[in-house]
């Protein structure tokens, strides 16, 4: 069944990859992070604290803060996800990892301008799709969310310089 939907997932990772980041970075000074290991990324040796503290390691001296997420909160926060998949026997592990910076924003929609609803901005977002052996795996997908904080931190510190 993974193998049937592997192209598919390809295809879209590739395409949402090339999405152009903007100035939507600009003022932000804090956020919380939200971090979602699937099941199947667990079995691959990924957990929520590790691929946590590889976003926080690059990001710690910056001049943004990191919160503790907060129930209802109007924050902005940084989604990390995985969709992972355990092949040839368990012994080769392939996962997606998603990062979003997502603001939750109420909006009156121009087709119904009587009712407010709560709708998600995304502000940032960072994919990758990695392959590997299973002992392997846990250190792929941290280096890979290492690097996209990295490169968050890049696209941060130019957005603020930014007209």
């Amino acid at each position: 069944m993974i193998f049937r939907m592997l192209p598919a997932i390809v295809a879209i990772l590739t395409a949402v990859s090339a999405y152009a980041q903007d100035s939507g970075l600009k003022g932000l000074k804090e956020f919380s992070t939200l971090v979602a290991v699937d099941q199947a990324g667990a079995t691959c040796g990924l957990s929520e604290a590790q691929l946590e503290q590889a976003f926080m390691a690059p990001t710690s001296s910056e001049k943004f803060k990191i919160v503790r997420m907060q129930p209802l909160s109007s924050m902005p926060f940084m989604e990390i996800t995985t969709l992972s998949a355990v092949l040839n026997q368990g012994v080769t592990c392939i996962s997606a990892v998603t990062l979003h910076l997502i603001h939750v924003q109420k909006v009156r929609l121009n087709y119904n301008n009587e009712v407010e609803t709560a709708v998600e901005v995304l502000i940032w977002r960072h994919h990758k799709l990695l392959s590997s052996p299973r002992s392997a795996h846990a250190k792929r997908m941290t280096d890979a969310v290492e690097n996209a904080a990295k490169e968050f931190v890049i696209e941060w510190n130019v957005s603020q310089s930014l007209p």
